[in-house]
């Protein structure tokens, strides 16, 4: 009996042995596969760092107007990076579809930027009459950023439709914040920010 239980015991070793080089050999080879198709892949390379680069728009961002109702010393700091991320977004988007084009994406992204410092301004010191000013301003930008997106890629209202989508998070996101409501803050700000890594993404496809 003992001799019969150790062969068992063998037999099943073997198997969990042999399970195991199997396994390790498909993840050594999934994990190439990957590997090539994030690091080799150009386009879709492309759609990654267009990604990555909307994200951090989010990020710096969310991080002015939290500087900028706090009155913190990074301020300007923060929003240099934010000006200079709506260059590298024009720079990478003309990479796909021409300098130009690039080039005229980041000086709208510029004008989305200095409307949205006029928005929080205008939150800041309660006047009701330039938050609907520069609200307007914020929505006509974002139609005219989407139009143009739309444009460069053959047609549609798919991005027209998406920078109205970013608004109006962002701005019911600063709203929630200036009004202390953390919990609803960050849960339209994870919306806020799935949304700007989908459309990220999707600007170079």
């Amino acid at each position: 009996m003992h001799y019969r239980y150790n062969n068992i015991t063998v037999c099943i070793c073997l198997f969990l042995l042999i399970l195991f080089f199997l396994l390790c050999s498909w993840c050594i080879q999934y994990a190439k596969t990957v590997t090539k198709c994030d690091l080799s892949d150009k386009p879709t390379m492309l759609k990654l760092h267009m990604a990555d680069l909307w994200v951090q728009h989010l990020i710096y961002t969310r991080l002015y107007f939290m500087s900028y109702f706090r009155d913190s010393p990074e301020l300007q700091v923060v929003r240099d990076k934010l000006l200079e991320n709506q260059q590298n977004i024009g720079h990478l988007f003309g990479s796909k579809y021409g300098i130009e084009k690039g080039q005229r994406l980041a000086e709208l992204l510029t004008v989305h930027i200095k409307i949205a410092v006029s928005l929080l301004t205008a939150i800041k010191e309660g006047n009701d009459t330039e938050k609907n000013v520069q609200l307007k301003n914020f929505y006509d930008n974002a139609a005219q950023v989407g139009d143009f997106i739309d444009n460069a890629r053959g047609g549609g209202n798919y991005f027209k439709q998406m920078m109205k989508m970013h608004i109006d998070t962002l701005v019911n996101c600063i709203l929630a914040f200036v009004g202390s409501n953390w919990t609803q803050d960050l849960k339209i700000y994870d919306e806020y920010v799935f949304h700007g890594l989908v459309m990220g993404y999707s600007m170079m496809c």
